[in-house]
């Protein structure tokens, strides 16, 4: 180990010297250096371009600040995707102030589908669908938004349907039209249930 230290210290002395007694050595190694940092960043630079080229055309699209649960408030921040995968419904406009209608994850680029205005329940009942009153039973405490399954007696009336209100004790559920008119009857002869699915 001293045999390395010595031999280092005499080529740092060595190097001392040739430096001293030739000044533009010690310019020449500073020009060196700079110019390998110059071609490194460069380099980086070129690579970054290639990059964004390889995307192709971008879009400005508004990507979920958090995660957002139904009714939730939107936090979204602006920001540049490819355009391959940008989707075509994604809200052109701020969507802060909006309330999502659907839960939407960190990061998701944020859709027309996924918001609705504040107080804007209809807006969760999907076409084609009518809003049923549900006296429940047992309360499920499922919030607007929400997606359940109406069951009653041991049987699923609807496998799927939408809390969109309450009406004082009473639930407002959106369910498709074919089902809709069974609830009412079902609740007046026995015990209807919403189950709240995941």
């Amino acid at each position: 180990m001293s045999l390395l230290l010595h031999i280092q210290a005499r080529v740092a002395a060595g190097a001392r010297r040739a430096v001293a007694k030739r000044p533009w050595l010690q310019w020449l190694m500073i020009v060196a250096l700079a110019a390998s940092v110059a071609a490194a960043v460069h380099h980086r630079m070129m690579r970054l371009d290639a990059e964004r080229a390889a995307w192709g055309a971008t879009a400005q699209v508004w990507v979920s600040d958090g995660i957002h649960a139904i009714g939730d408030e939107i936090a979204a921040v602006r920001s540049e995707v490819p355009a391959a995968v940008a989707p075509a419904d994604a809200v052109g406009d701020s969507p802060i102030g909006m309330v999502a209608r659907q839960r939407i994850g960190r990061g998701e680029i944020i859709t027309d589908g996924d918001v609705m205005a504040p107080g804007d329940e209809d807006a969760l009942v999907p076409a084609g669908w009518l809003i049923t009153p549900l006296d429940e039973s047992t309360p499920s405490g499922a919030a607007i938004g929400e997606r359940v399954q109406v069951v009653s007696g041991g049987y699923v009336i609807a496998d799927r349907g939408v809390v969109v209100g309450f009406v004082e004790e009473v639930t407002l559920v959106a369910l498709p039209a074919d089902i809709a008119p069974l609830v009412p009857a079902a609740a007046e002869s026995a015990v209807v249930t919403l189950l709240r699915i995941p």
